[in-house]
């Protein structure tokens, strides 16, 4: 199919952890499924593709990432420059899911690792549709 005929991406994508393999894997499968994937390593480089680009849609985000602040604190941030944002945090610790689930605030799923990418796109899909 040409470029030219391409269908645009269902959605802009921004996948932060900071392991690279899950960032790649995420990022293939979003492509994938008719996504545009931006990946960071970190909420440092999130926030700079963030204010760059404010036509991302969702973020998926580890909770514990490297850096100057965590998942949550990011997606805090993250809203004050895109409102309408949805979130997917991911996390390898039940606990943590858990505690993020049980409390309302900035977030629209949970994620514990290990996950399967179908599981993921279906809640990237849940969190594009209109209300």
């Amino acid at each position: 199919m040409s470029a030219l005929f391409s269908k645009p991406p269902a959605a802009t994508v921004l996948v932060v952890d900071d392991e690279p393999f899950i960032r790649i894997v995420i990022a293939e499968a979003l492509d994938g499924a008719g996504h545009f994937a931006i990946e960071a390593e970190n909420a440092d480089v999130a926030m700079d593709l963030l204010h760059a680009d404010p036509g991302i849609d969702v973020l998926i985000t580890d909770m514990h990432l490297l850096g100057s602040f965590n998942g949550q604190q990011l997606a805090t941030k993250a809203y004050s420059i895109i409102p309408a944002l949805k979130v997917i945090f991911m996390t390898g610790d039940c606990v943590t899911a858990s505690r993020i689930s049980k409390h309302p605030g900035p977030g629209d799923g949970v994620l514990v690792k290990p996950f399967r990418l179908e599981d993921l796109l279906r809640m990237v899909e849940a969190c594009l549709k209109p209300l």
